[in-house]
């Protein structure tokens, strides 16, 4: 009995197998097996002793373990909800899934206590084939199962990328390949999001009509690769089908404006890309191109603004519907860095006058929402627009006048005065 706290100190620190050999040397003493395998018992649960034991077939003493303690069913490791036989799966361990099922064949249904995968995922994520085998043979209807807003095990092997268990998921069951997420999302959609190009390969080869498939977004797997930025994965995808980097969302989004949303460090790249497959991408007119820009001076996104001025400048000379360009719109909001910017993009923009008349001296006066760095920054484009009159032959001074409280005209008056 002096021995049983040095066999629960090799648990505790994950020694199964040792733990296996002292439990063997204990079968001559019938009446110690209980506890020492009791007081072990309370190890695993709490250091993962009885994980250790399914990593390395340690199955005698998985058998001890439950043939003394039957109601230890669903031993769970507390950390991220794994059962015994998720733990055998994810390590690929065929004779421990078979063990454990036998034992207690309810435990192949386990689910991940912390997020609901059950013990097929296990095997799919970590590429596990011969797993993933057996446990189709002892229950065939774990593959169909789903899990996280719908996907399948098809959508986590595309995800992971590895093409020989897509191999085996199809020859075990055709229908997988053709699996939609709750809300759409393709297999194709999944591999072309993380830029798995071999496996989009293998997917066409299996099922070409993936390419064409739309979530309910109205994305395409084009869309999933551009919005993370997927170099290589985006010009795949075109050479094997041209017509995807033409398709809008549902909302109207080109891949452009999905590239400019991306958060990556490969998003100037991304967009270079993008024109240089499809130029008419940034072929906007009007309207269309004055929102395009607007927003991103709205969104402060000043080196893409500089970006889409060396692709297209034609785009910072058209009007929106109420005939104002794009510097109208970076005065209406008193943006000095924009007007700064636009003016050494556009030296000609600053000139540009409102339908009914109003330079941009006017139009940061009539607004009333200006600064003093958006009063220089005009002036500083252009020192002469100060001094000149709107079309009804008002003065800057006219318009100071203008409907202003005294305090409110001789504080623009103290904003202007400085650059006259």
């Amino acid at each position: 009995m002096a021995m049983i706290p040095s066999l629960k100190a090799l648990a505790a620190h994950s020694y199964a197998k040792k733990f296996g050999e002292a439990i063997a040397g204990f079968m001559c003493f019938p009446e110690n097996i209980r506890l020492v395998v009791s007081s072990a018992s309370e190890c695993y649960k709490s250091t993962c002793g009885i994980w250790a034991a399914v990593n390395i077939d340690e199955l005698e003493l998985i058998k001890l373990h439950y043939l003394l303690h039957p109601e230890d069913t669903d031993i769970r490791e507390k950390a991220n909800g794994y059962g015994l036989m998720h733990i055998a799966a994810h390590k690929g361990n065929e004779v421990a899934i078979r063990m454990l099922h036998k034992i207690n064949p309810e435990l192949i249904n386990q689910l991940n206590a912390k997020n609901g995968e059950n013990v097929m995922n296990s095997a799919v994520s970590q590429g596990n084939v011969e797993a993933i085998k057996v446990l189709h043979e002892l229950n065939p209807e774990l593959i169909k199962r789903r899990f996280q807003d719908g996907f399948n095990v098809m959508h986590l092997a595309a995800k992971t990328g590895n093409v020989e268990v897509i191999r085996v998921l199809h020859e075990l069951d055709k229908n997988l390949i053709n699996g939609l997420s709750g809300d759409n999302y393709s297999v194709m959609h999944t591999a072309a999001f993380f830029g798995q190009d071999n496996v989009i390969m293998l997917l066409l080869s299996l099922n070409p009509t993936l390419l064409d498939v739309r979530n309910d977004l109205g994305e395409t797997p084009m869309n999933e690769a551009v919005s993370e930025g997927r170099i290589e994965t985006i010009k795949l995808l075109n050479s094997l089908h041209p017509g995807l980097i033409s398709h809008r969302t549902r909302n109207g989004k080109s891949v452009i404006e999905l590239a400019i949303e991306i958060n990556k460090s490969n998003r100037v790249e991304t967009i270079k890309l993008l024109h240089a497959l499809h130029p008419a991408l940034l072929d906007k007119k009007d309207a269309a191109a004055y929102d395009f820009l607007a927003r991103l001076i709205e969104n402060e996104d000043y080196d893409v603004l500089r970006l889409i001025h060396r692709l297209n400048p034609d785009l910072f000379t058209q009007l929106s519907h109420n005939g104002h360009n794009i510097m109208h719109f970076a005065v209406d909001r008193s943006d000095p860095v924009a007007i700064e910017l636009l003016n050494s993009l556009n030296p000609n923009l600053i000139n540009s006058r409102t339908p009914v008349g109003e330079n941009m001296m006017h139009m940061a006066l009539i607004l009333r929402n200006i600064s003093r760095d958006t009063i220089r920054a005009i002036h500083k484009a252009n020192p002469y627009l100060t001094f000149e009159r709107t079309d009804r032959g008002e003065s800057c001074q006219d318009l100071i006048n203008l409907d202003s409280e005294g305090s409110d005209r001789i504080r623009i008056q103290r904003l202007l005065t400085p650059v006259v």
